[in-house]
């Protein structure tokens, strides 16, 4: 049984519908899941909306039964997070009272606070939407965009301001 335990605020659940899977249901969830996912670290798991990782932190439990080294375990475990705060006690409860410089190497790597469904969130910008390894292209890709939603602001300012002049003119 985890040590950790998360109370939901209302405010928590309806901005970000936060609910985090019971103990049980994550087991029974896994469970179905082929022995290989457990007995390897070659299979990659991603938790892509991970709370503070009880999918995530099950599945290194089960992989340290079956005798896989830590390290190994925990390197193909991937988890993103909205909510900063559920992201680094995601990575609190990989680390498992950790300190190693390479631990947390791997953990602040894999455990993301980002948006999963949003490919130019700031997130990304060191690994990469989805770790593709082009953080710096989406970087440039965020700034296009924020540049041409300013540039459609401006627009449409401009021709609220024009608008208001022309309808000024017609009322005289």
């Amino acid at each position: 049984m985890s040590t950790f335990t998360k109370d939901h605020t209302q405010e928590a659940i309806k901005e970000r519908g936060e609910v985090f899977t019971p103990e049980a249901l994550v087991e029974e969830m896994l469970a179905k899941l082929p022995d290989v996912f457990f007995t390897s670290a070659e299979k990659t798991i991603l938790d892509n909306s991970c709370g503070n990782g009880n999918f995530l932190v099950k599945t290194l439990e089960w992989r340290l039964q079956h005798h896989v080294p830590y390290l190994d375990a925990i390197s193909t475990l991937y988890g993103v997070e909205l909510d900063p705060k559920n992201a680094e006690e995601c990575r609190q409860r990989l680390s498992r009272g950790s300190k190693d410089k390479a631990t947390w190497r791997i953990l602040n790597r894999n455990i993301i606070c980002a948006d999963a469904l949003d490919d130019l969130h700031p997130g990304w910008d060191e690994v990469g939407y989805m770790w593709s390894g082009n953080g710096e292209e989406q970087v440039q890709r965020r700034k296009l965009k924020e540049l041409r939603e300013k540039a459609v602001a401006e627009k449409k300012k401009k021709t609220s301001t024009d608008d208001s002049a022309a309808q000024m003119f017609l009322d005289l």
